[in-house]
């Protein structure tokens, strides 16, 4: 377990990324989905969002934390 702790601590080596952790729905998987189920998809994705950026996370594309904010946004 330590080493997993100090390889999320030193993300300039490039170990965890977002897209690591995101999931990606297709229109088709994301019709499936219970209203819960979004909110609690978009829910993850911004507390995932916030704690990139707390750690000093650089963002490429500027309209991420629109998309975690509104998950259906770019579908």
């Amino acid at each position: 377990m330590e080493a997993a702790i100090v390889g999320l601590s030193r993300p300039d080596e490039g170990l965890v990324s977002f897209e690591d952790l995101v999931v990606h729905f297709t229109q088709d998987e994301w019709d499936l989905l219970a209203p819960s189920q979004k909110t609690l998809y978009g829910d993850v994705m911004l507390e995932t969002f916030r704690n990139f950026t707390a750690v000093g996370y650089e963002w490429e594309d500027e309209a991420i934390e629109d998309h975690c904010e509104d998950p259906e946004v770019n579908l």
